[in-house]
């Protein structure tokens, strides 16, 4: 399901009911009622369900997670990434991109992206967020920026903005080393290791194919319903809905909302 997220609940809804699996573009929904609404009636049908956050699936990012899970930089301490381009260049205001009745916004449009890397990151929600957004004329969010703190003293930081261009990077900090991603899956330029050490490991990233990069999710959803599973341990629903609240506490803070939150 690939329709503005406005219409993801209503379709998934239907798809469910008429005994489809479902493989929903992220976020997928608008609020994690919705979320929770759809994300039970898939356990209810007993019909697989995940989030298409594609970018979890891809090489590098598999590759990566191996290596953190392994400690190759020590404790995680702090994480940064952005994820921005300049559509504030072409405003308009019938966009899915800025139209509040289809719940635009840099947050749930780009902010998800990162949202979801901290949670893959941490494998935990923030104890604590600060956030501040800059509204246009809709009511929507140009740029939206949110500061993660962890019990464990650890934080992540994030911008997602229309304003500015840096496609999306990250940069990871431990206690024995770092990684630098300078672009997700543009480019093909690669994911480095650098180590307090001195040493180096290169990932390569072959994640500019956009075809190749949605692929990978689509290879794991079919595995997954091929087996049975009614969710993914890459993308698992539970972890899904966690988001959407972690996102809804963000509009909280910063005062975002659009008219389906009141129904």
């Amino acid at each position: 399901i690939a329709t503005p997220h406005s219409e993801h609940a209503v379709i998934v809804k239907e798809a469910l009911n008429a005994g489809k699996h479902v493989l929903c573009d992220q976020p997928v929904t608008v609020n994690s009622k919705e979320a929770h609404e759809i994300i039970s009636l898939a356990e209810k049908k007993n019909l697989f369900f995940m989030e298409a956050m594609w970018i979890r699936f891809l090489p590098a990012v598999t590759e990566l997670r191996k290596y953190l899970n392994d400690g190759i930089i020590g404790d995680i301490k702090f994480l940064y990434s952005n994820f921005s381009w300049t559509a504030i260049n072409e405003f308009n205001p019938d966009s899915r991109i800025f139209n509040r009745e289809l719940a635009g916004g840099a947050l749930l449009d780009l902010g998800i992206y990162p949202a979801s890397f901290a949670s893959m990151i941490f494998k935990q929600q923030p104890d604590k967020i600060s956030a501040v957004s800059e509204f246009n004329s809709l009511k929507t969010d140009n740029s939206t920026s949110v500061l993660f703190s962890y019990n464990s003293g650890a934080a992540a930081e994030f911008t997602c903005s229309f304003m500015f261009d840096n496609f999306f990077s990250a940069e990871i900090f431990g206690s024995l080393g770092k990684v630098q991603i300078p672009k997700f899956w543009w480019d093909d330029i690669p994911y480095v290791i650098k180590l307090n050490s001195g040493k180096e490991i290169i990932i390569p990233n072959k994640g500019s194919d956009a075809a190749k990069g949605y692929s990978y999710e689509i290879t794991e959803t079919a595995s997954c319903i091929k087996d049975g599973k009614s969710g993914s341990i890459i993308m698992p629903p539970d972890e899904t809905l966690e988001i959407m609240n972690t996102l809804d506490k963000i509009r909280d803070i910063t005062g975002l909302k659009y008219p389906i939150d009141e129904n």
